[in-house]
């Protein structure tokens, strides 16, 4: 004899799924919905993109930006800005000028031109 089995019963908001995360080309891509505009009536979602390789600690990684979105989303917030991963990232100005110093003309120790 068969016993059915009842599941709770849960309310839409609690079970419905807030985003997505896939790993594609290289970084994760999460996508979080974030309501819908007043004005139009359209979807918003907040979109980030994860650079970390597709193995468990980059899951992690990618998990734990999500869960970010997530609660800034459901706090109607912007999201807090990500840590630069290179924090000696160069300007153009400073690129162009080391540059032009390692390809000016060199004096000839010969003749001094």
């Amino acid at each position: 004899m068969r016993v059915p089995i009842r599941l709770p019963i849960l309310s839409p908001i609690s079970w419905s799924m807030k985003g997505h995360k896939r790993f594609r080309s290289g970084a994760w891509r999460l996508a979080v919905f974030a309501g819908v505009d007043p004005d139009t009536g359209r979807k918003r979602y907040l979109f980030e993109t994860v650079r970390s390789p597709n193995n468990r600690m980059g899951a992690k990684a990618a998990d734990a930006r999500f869960a970010q979105l997530i609660a800034a989303a459901e706090e109607g917030r912007a999201p807090a800005a990500r840590p630069s991963p290179k924090a000696d990232v160069l300007t153009l100005r400073e690129l162009a000028g080391r540059w032009q110093r390692a390809n000016r003309p060199r004096q000839d120790q010969r003749t001094g031109q």
